[in-house]
């Protein structure tokens, strides 16, 4: 299951931000383990 479904395009170019997560009896357990920090380019 995908959650958390982000989009950021400029012109033809974009990134999505997705998480992968496993549906349990009693909640969720988020298996993507990737940081969210943007860091400068250049």
């Amino acid at each position: 299951m995908a959650v958390g479904n982000c989009d950021l395009y400029a012109g033809p170019w974009g990134v999505r931000v997705e998480d992968t997560a496993v549906v349990l009896p009693d909640g969720q357990e988020t298996l993507t383990n990737y940081p969210r920090e943007l860091e400068p380019c250049g």
